[in-house]
């Protein structure tokens, strides 16, 4: 959606409604239990429209949920639904989580481009203590949609971590969901293999951080670069964004992971001007408006030339003149005095002492 912004330009302004990939529903069709009329009942959506169809409001998966819920008298639907929404159901998405280089990468690309898939939820990944967790966090304001999402999205997220490393470790993957103990409780935890934690303050799930740089055997340089690619456009083409530092942090992350796939771009990454001509607004709206929420170019930029830093460094078959090209730089030494700004530090220190200089 665009309109006419206070300083004459085309503005612009995110989806005033979060939808969800069409497959998801004619996945559900599929299952065969239940009719798909019935399904559909009250959805707005027929299998007619289904199949013209890339995405459709959240409210009408809502009610082929409810429908589902209805039939099934309990969340037994839930685990089957999981179950069959696996990671390569995800199209786009799914084959680039499933061939990025590490497990690290793997579970990055699911929390950067879930939007090319879903945008009813936002996701987070960070350490925490001594785990990776990938949080998921509703934005529809439906509590019972919102959890049915968040179960079935980590259980793909372990459907993914499956497929890499074959097997779990007992208690190693942690899911953490935001719901008390209940009469479902047990079909729920059935779920997962992984251990799970009810009443916690989000719906999580975590890898120990030691695991992030772990090869995955399953990584094509090609397969993921090319569906990374088109879950850009997919992005881009929605405007799937709450707001304007969202869509600067795709961008400036989009750059980064193109760079680092092999793919022919720039030497800097995109600048403000031409960011925010992509994004149909002028460079002093697109100020105003980070600068509304908090954020700036430059400060976005730092942190996740910082993030990639630490990524990078970790991979002994990167050298320090390469890392700070792949970053952006178009001088090796201005990547050491950034990095020494952020940890105090050259990048070279870093990596022969292989640890976390203190914060």
């Amino acid at each position: 959606m665009t309109i006419e912004s206070d300083d004459n330009r085309v503005d612009f302004v995110p989806a005033a409604d979060y939808d969800v990939a069409a497959a998801y529903v004619r996945l559900i069709l599929q299952g065969g239990s239940v009719s798909p009329a019935v399904l559909l009942e009250g959805s707005g959506l027929s299998e007619e429209t289904l199949g013209d169809t890339g995405f459709v409001s959240w409210r009408s998966l809502a009610a082929v949920f409810e429908n589902l819920h209805v039939q099934a008298g309990s969340s037994v639907w839930l685990a089957e639904l999981g179950e069959r929404l696996n990671i390569t159901s995800h199209g786009a998405l799914g084959f680039a989580a499933l061939t990025a280089p590490t497990l690290g990468d793997a579970m990055a690309t699911m929390a950067t481009y879930y939007r090319a898939r879903i945008t009813t939820v936002e996701m987070t990944l960070c350490e925490v203590e001594q785990d990776l967790q990938l949080t998921v966090c509703d934005v529809t304001g439906d509590p019972v949609f919102s959890e049915r999402v968040a179960l079935i999205i980590l259980k793909v997220v372990e459907s993914l971590l499956v497929a890499i490393l074959g097997t779990i470790p007992d208690n190693a993957i942690k899911v953490s969901l935001a719901r008390p103990k209940d009469a479902d409780a047990s079909l729920i935890r059935g779920m997962y293999r992984a251990k799970v934690r009810f009443g916690a303050e989000a719906y999580c799930i975590a890898i120990p951080a030691s695991w992030k740089n772990m090869p995955s055997p399953l990584h094509e340089r090609t397969v993921y670069r090319d569906n990374m690619l088109e879950c850009q456009r997919l992005i881009e083409r929605s405007n799937a964004f709450s707001g304007a530092a969202g869509m600067v942090s795709f961008m400036l992350r989009a750059y980064l992971d193109a760079s680092l796939a092999g793919q022919d771009v720039p030497v800097r990454p995109p600048t403000l001007g031409v960011i925010a001509e992509r994004m149909a607004v002028t460079p002093r709206t697109l100020i105003r408006r980070l600068k509304q929420e908090g954020e700036s170019y430059q400060g976005t930029l730092d942190v996740l030339r910082k993030e990639y830093a630490e990524r990078l460094l970790a991979d002994v078959g990167f050298s320090v003149a390469e890392i700070a090209t792949l970053l952006g730089y178009t001088e090796p030494p201005n990547f050491g005095r950034a990095f020494r700004r952020w940890y105090g530090v050259s990048p070279a220190t870093w990596r022969r002492t292989k640890s976390w200089p203190k914060r």
